[in-house]
């Protein structure tokens, strides 16, 4: 048998036009998406989207240069949701004993935290590595 063997070149092109970004995808991304799934991450409750799916999305917007636009809304969020916990740790120190605080906020407030703002953190991870460090 004889085999013909011819060599092949594989050629990939580029898009001829860049691909279209939908209008108001941020916005859409962030009040759909996005913001919900921090509102539940910081109300501990299960997201309705995968997190793969998030990260995803976070990509997909820093890509479309949308980053700087992401981390503000990002932050802010984070900022505010700050406050609230702020809020309810000083109601929490008023009614009280010293010891019960202490144990409450160690125990429940300052654990539950930083859980989420690590998970937070790995959603956004595309956007830390790009926008912030830059």
């Amino acid at each position: 048998h004889h085999i013909n063997r011819q060599r092949r070149t594989l050629v990939i092109k580029s898009f001829k036009t860049a691909p279209k970004i939908p209008p108001r995808f941020l916005d859409r991304a962030w009040s759909e998406r996005l913001r919900v799934a921090l509102r539940a991450i910081h109300d501990q409750e299960p997201c309705e989207e995968s997190h793969e799916r998030i990260y995803r999305l976070v990509e997909d917007l820093v890509v479309g240069n949308f980053g700087a636009e992401l981390y503000e809304k990002v932050k802010r969020a984070i900022e505010d949701r700050t406050v609230l916990v702020s809020k309810q740790l000083k109601e929490k120190c008023r009614i009280l004993t010293e010891e019960q605080f202490l144990k409450y906020f160690v125990d429940d407030a300052w654990e539950t935290r930083v859980k989420q703002m690590m998970l937070i953190r790995s959603l956004f991870l595309y956007l830390d590595r790009t926008t912030v460090s830059t």
